[in-house]
């Protein structure tokens, strides 16, 4: 069973990115990587290239995508789904959700943190 590796979308504190790789885990953001302003969908394939979960705040629309995907049979790495909370409870939860799930836990799931 293999770490979930993320990728943090545009709403998301790209400073979660960093303080996960300060504790071992594969993190990326799209502000950092200079992806910012792409859509939603091309966000998740970004993700799904890269053989990354994407977490967001943007509960509506990647619910909406994950279901789309699902229809059509295409496969994604899992959509991590986290409210808008102040830092510190954000790092604590996603962690918590990283040492709970595998990467092969949640392909094509989509999971909320809390």
């Amino acid at each position: 069973m293999s770490l979930i590796r993320l990728y943090l979308d545009e709403d998301v504190n790209p400073l979660l990115a960093e303080h996960l790789g300060a504790r071992g885990f594969d993190a990326a953001s799209a502000v950092a990587a200079g992806r910012r302003r792409l859509p939603d969908h091309e966000q998740l394939l970004v993700a799904v290239q890269d053989g990354r979960a994407l977490l967001t705040h943007n509960r509506n629309h990647f619910l909406a995508l994950a279901r789309t995907w699902s229809q059509r049979g295409m496969v994604h790495r899992g959509i991590l789904v986290a409210g808008q909370w102040p830092f510190p409870v954000l790092f604590r939860r996603t962690l918590r959700t990283l040492s709970q799930y595998s990467a092969e836990d949640i392909e094509n799931l989509v999971v909320w943190i809390c």
